[in-house]
């Protein structure tokens, strides 16, 4: 096995998710038996098993990391909350006005 191959299985790694290295020999003797050519080249398996994630994965989504769906929680609550972007500097900037004048009112009310 030369290195240019190595290189390329890791295109077709990255282009389908994890696989073993016994699994690409295994889909490349099953295009082979397909196409009744000798075995085909790495290019053609990564399009062939891109074109066949594609239509298995159409609608599927890759899983988020906890700590990006949490972030998106928190802004998706945030919006709904406020409006709008809290995270946009003239946002912040309401939004503190907004939450010290609420204390200063409360403290008003406490001196009464």
């Amino acid at each position: 096995m030369g290195v240019g191959l190595d290189h390329k299985m890791v295109r077709v790694k990255l282009a389908t998710g994890e696989k073993k290295r016994g699994e690409f020999r295994k889909e490349q003797d099953e295009i082979r038996h397909k196409t009744g050519k000798g075995r085909p080249s790495w290019n053609r398996i990564a399009e062939t098993l891109k074109e066949a994630a594609g239509k298995t994965l159409g609608t599927q989504k890759p899983p988020m990391s906890p700590n990006r769906k949490q972030a998106m929680d928190n802004h998706s609550r945030a919006t709904k909350r406020f409006g709008q972007n809290p995270h946009k500097p003239e946002t912040k900037k309401e939004l503190r006005e907004a939450k010290e004048e609420k204390n200063r009112a409360s403290e008003q009310h406490e001196i009464k």
